[in-house]
């Protein structure tokens, strides 16, 4: 397992175990600032530990990283509201008709907001901090993610909200041989654009879309017909009226090294 329950006596930074932690921790906004910034008040809804309500940007924080670490994912925030301007133009009809962006940042970006949503205590699991270096040096860049860890898109997906500002995030959760939830990933929707960030599991991730019945988990997005894809390259929306959007993805040319390996091999423990 990649996460563990934060004790009393565990750093507040969830990146201390690579160290080099700052004096002072920072407010950290766990779906980015920058993503945020033109929505203004922000209407909170399904977190478990807080009731629905309306609030500022300013307040949607918490302490989870100190400053020296949080300064050093800023690129990844930057990459993140280049694809977040380009939505918001797409849902006023203003297409800017493709974004270039580059993969791996948006997947460290993907895996950023996983663990700040874990690590805040916003899930149905309580507050999980990572318990394996790995995790936090695959978000800094100092080693690659391993095939299937990683970025999925979701295509052919019907129903989407009907504000185009919308911002989501779920938890993907799988029962482990003991009985014990664990968290295997998470479902991220920017603007109505959904993407996957998968740790792996004991399930192919389509039996995380789709309830037993044929119901969708990810309500309210319907997933009776979609799919998943591992590093797009590229991938379209089309609207009646508004030109195409294009998100192209450049990935590196490897990225299944050793390194990343050695994270999927501690997936694999969990994964039997």
């Amino acid at each position: 397992m990649f996460f563990q329950t934060k004790l009393p006596d565990t750093p507040r930074c969830y990146a201390h175990l690579i160290g080099g932690c700052s004096n002072k921790m920072s407010k950290e906004h766990v779906f980015t600032q920058a993503v945020m910034a033109k929505v203004g008040m922000i209407g909170m809804t399904g977190y478990p530990n807080r009731p629905d309500s309306t609030i500022g940007i300013s307040s949607a924080v918490s302490k989870i990283l100190c400053r020296a670490h949080n300064s050093e994912l800023s690129v990844l925030d930057n990459e993140a509201k280049k694809l977040s301007d380009a939505l918001i133009d797409f849902s006023t009809g203003k297409s800017p008709g493709i974004v270039h962006l580059d993969g791996a940042k948006f997947e460290r970006w993907l895996l950023k907001v996983t663990l700040g949503y874990l690590a805040a205590g916003h899930t149905c699991l309580g507050r999980l901090y990572p318990r394996v270096p790995d995790v936090i040096h695959a978000l800094y860049g100092h080693i690659p993610l391993g095939s299937p860890i990683g970025m999925y898109s979701l295509v052919e997906v019907g129903s989407w909200p009907e504000h185009p500002r919308e911002i989501l995030f779920r938890e993907l959760v799988a029962t482990d041989p003991a009985g014990q939830a664990r968290c295997v990933g998470a479902f991220i929707s920017l603007h109505r654009v959904p993407f996957l960030f998968w740790f792996g599991g004991p399930f192919p991730i389509r039996d995380y879309l789709l309830k037993p019945d044929g119901s969708s988990y990810l309500d309210p997005y319907d997933c009776t017909t979609a799919s998943t894809r591992f590093h797009p390259t590229a991938t379209r929306l089309s609207c009646d009226g508004v030109p195409d959007l294009v998100m192209n993805f450049a990935w590196p040319l490897c990225t299944n090294g050793s390194a990343g390996a050695t994270l999927w091999s501690v997936a694999r423990k969990f994964v039997g």
